[in-house]
């Protein structure tokens, strides 16, 4: 067992909500900073991409990488999923690359799943169900599915979920896997205990026939467990439980940086909250106001800090906001207005973001700051923006040679095989165009609210990879 998972573990005992998909870190969606942990340390996160991993943003190299999924140590990179909430010891190149030591995964709950919400059509993108005695909350956009869809999940699907907890110890949902068989797994502490039966989130647990490991004075009362066995008859009957509160220590005296991806579960300030029942503290000197003010119970974000006396220490805090990327040109620059216009060739129209005082702009070649005026018309650029209400605000800006052209954004029309317009521009599609999913990628999109990245990596003004972004 990890450390890590054994620190949140312990705040869960002490009142704070936790249950999480311990192993960790990944992916997804959106970058706690543009450059991921400073030095060596640990990530944790959903993941967002492969071609190595992507989490938190960065790219980490995993060729040499031991891994632990879901306590297979034989495992390898083809057993991980988009949507795993992953555990990573990595060190940080600067450049958004990274080189990780371990990668370790485990799901919060795996159960049937009942009492399934409807697709309400004042909601449609949410539904929800429990699994095991707990709330499993679901996304059309930001849930991925594996063997399923929003759709076509059923009561009594056996799935496999991976997520964050929020304050109420719901899920939300970063990818729900349909299984076969019947095995179940359920996290919690022991509750009620009456020789070998006891309940977990309410739901009765026969450990009559289990092997018990890590467990020096056996079944104990508020002790947290992990319990794998079937679910029979409204109870489980459990063939192992194993303790996982082993190794608080030795994060407790952890003495690297971190980087966190998840919701707040607790919030005094909004410099002093905790993500995923950890604590967090915020240098009010490194975050800028402007971030610190859209922070509230619930909300997902990312932090990246050191842990001292099991506290992160922030110094780097990102909201979990709608995120946008794009390589192109510069097509024109209104250094009174704050505003930038982008261009593909041979693509008819232009994109404009907005700049402001937090907006980073340097020139790679020079490594030095520049400032708006300084950008030319067909200067190459690669942006990381968020989007505001109808704003695209620039984050970062580097002006570089470009490998290939880059855009992402919500689908607002699309010809299947022939081009998807984004940002009132229509990308054409080369005829043998790479998609992620591969398999329904255009079942999936919902014009107006589905997110697509585009790449065009020869630069030929056709592009050649869609995939959908959660």
């Amino acid at each position: 067992m990890n450390a890590f998972t054994s620190l949140i573990k312990e705040y869960q005992r002490l009142g704070m909500i936790m249950l999480m998909a311990l192993s960790v870190v990944s992916c997804g969606g959106s970058s706690i900073i543009s450059a991921g942990i400073s030095g060596t340390g640990i990530v944790f996160g959903s993941i967002t991409g492969f071609g190595s991993i992507y989490v938190n943003g960065v790219e980490y190299d995993i060729d040499s990488a031991s891994f632990n999924v879901d306590g297979n140590t034989m495992a390898s990179q083809a057993d991980l999923k988009i949507g795993m909430v992953v555990k990573l010891d990595a060190t940080d190149n600067g450049d958004g690359t990274g080189v990780a030591s371990t990668v370790s995964y485990d799901e919060l709950v795996q159960g049937p799943v009942s009492n399934l919400t409807a697709i309400d059509p004042a909601d449609p993108e949410n539904r929800s169900f429990i699994v095991l005695g707990t709330t499993v909350k679901i996304n059309l956009q930001s849930t991925v599915f594996e063997n399923t869809s929003f759709l076509n999940l059923q009561n009594d699907n056996l799935v496999e979920v991976s997520g964050f907890v929020d304050q109420n110890g719901n899920i939300i949902a970063t990818l729900i896997e349909v299984k076969s068989g019947n095995e179940i797994e359920l996290h919690g502490q022991i509750n009620n205990l009456v020789g070998t039966l006891f309940d977990i989130n309410g739901v009765i647990v026969d450990a009559s026939a289990a092997t018990l490991e890590d467990l020096e004075n056996g079944l104990e009362e508020d002790l947290y467990v992990e319990v794998k066995g079937t679910f029979n008859g409204g109870q489980v009957v459990a063939t192992e439980i194993e303790g996982e509160d082993d190794d608080r220590a030795a994060i407790e005296n952890y003495e690297g940086e971190v980087s966190i991806q998840g919701l707040i579960t607790t919030f005094n300030s909004s410099t002093d909250f905790s993500v995923n029942g950890v604590p967090v503290l915020v240098d009010t000197l490194q975050v800028p106001s402007s971030v610190l003010d859209q922070l509230a119970l619930g909300i997902e974000i990312e932090v990246e800090g050191v842990i001292e006396n099991s506290i992160i220490m922030a110094d780097e805090v990102e909201l979990r906001q709608d995120e946008r990327k794009y390589q192109a040109l510069v097509s024109s620059v209104n250094t009174t207005d704050r505003v930038l216009s982008i261009y593909y060739p041979n693509i008819t129209g232009v994109i404009t973001l907005s700049i402001d005082n937090e907006s980073e702009l340097e020139d790679e070649a020079s490594g030095d700051p520049i400032g708006l005026g300084d950008l030319l018309p067909d200067d190459e650029v690669k942006i990381e923006a968020s989007v505001n209400g109808d704003q695209i605000r620039i984050k970062s800006l580097t002006r570089d040679m470009i490998e290939k052209f880059e855009v992402s954004g919500v689908v607002e029309s699309f010809e299947q095989g022939i081009s998807i317009t984004i940002n009132n521009l229509m990308f054409p599609l080369e005829a043998d165009v790479e998609y992620e999913p591969d398999l329904n990628f255009y079942n999936t999109i919902q014009t107006g609210i589905t997110i697509v990245e585009l790449q065009d990596e020869d630069k030929d003004s056709q592009f050649d990879k869609a995939e959908i972004e959660y």
